[in-house]
């Protein structure tokens, strides 16, 4: 067999295998200024009005939405995901999770907000209940809340720090990923601009690059927390 013929294989094989891998995960389908699915799952910050979400649905396993918008003010429509603050204003941000199972065993969630501009960020677990998070049905696994982006936990604690000044023209992005899903891991993010936005400095991409290898580590170390306690 001469190596045309053997890497003609090996590529059948391949393709063979992602093909098996994409039957047998469910797709994510991703929404734009969309409303949260009817209850169970209307979960996002208490007092707010529900839509203009971007939405992250995988499978039958549930959904992650975020949306960005004025503090005490309702979200005004998005262009994209991308959410528009005007400068001098607080920036907020509503995020949920809603499974559409009644456990949260095996999953690990993380909420990471980076300053576009400066490359400075700020990690969280978004079920855990120290940050004032939500499970408005009994038994439920279900997590949501309002975060405002001056928040000190956000802004020079252990969790990192944003650089957050609601006088400086930057974009700040949210992402939120849960893993050990039955789709692996999904990802649901938002930018929100603040005032004229901006664009990141040279230096920056190099932080956020090494601060996205953090994240996907302490992603599998808290999978393998779950599962040992499990």
């Amino acid at each position: 067999m001469n190596n045309r013929t053997m890497f003609s294989g090996f590529a059948a094989t391949v393709a063979a295998g992602l093909m098996a891998a994409v039957v047998a995960s469910p797709a994510s389908a991703t929404q734009y200024d969309a409303n949260i699915a009817t209850p169970p799952g209307v979960y996002f910050g208490a007092g707010n009005n529900n839509g203009h979400f971007t939405i992250e649905t995988f499978g039958t396993d549930g959904e992650l939405a975020l949306r960005g918008h004025q503090r005490y003010q309702d979200t005004t429509t998005p262009t994209g995901n991308t959410y528009t603050v005007a400068l001098g204003q607080q920036a907020s941000f509503d995020f949920s999770f809603n499974p559409f199972t009644t456990s949260i065993d095996g999953l690990a969630g993380l909420l990471t907000i980076t300053n576009l501009r400066t490359g400075g960020t700020a990690s969280y677990d978004p079920f855990n209940v120290l940050f004032g998070n939500d499970h408005p049905v009994v038994g439920s696994p279900a997590a949501q809340n309002s975060e405002y982006l001056g928040f000190g936990f956000l802004n020079g604690s252990v969790l990192g720090n944003i650089n957050y000044n609601a006088n400086i023209d930057t974009t700040y992005r949210v992402a939120f990923t849960v893993s050990g899903t039955n789709f692996a891991t999904v990802t649901d993010s938002i930018n929100i601009q603040q005032g004229a936005g901006g664009v990141p400095e040279p230096a920056t991409w190099g932080l956020m690059i090494m601060g996205f290898g953090g994240i996907g580590a302490l992603l599998r170390r808290n999978r393998r927390a779950a599962a040992f306690a499990g």
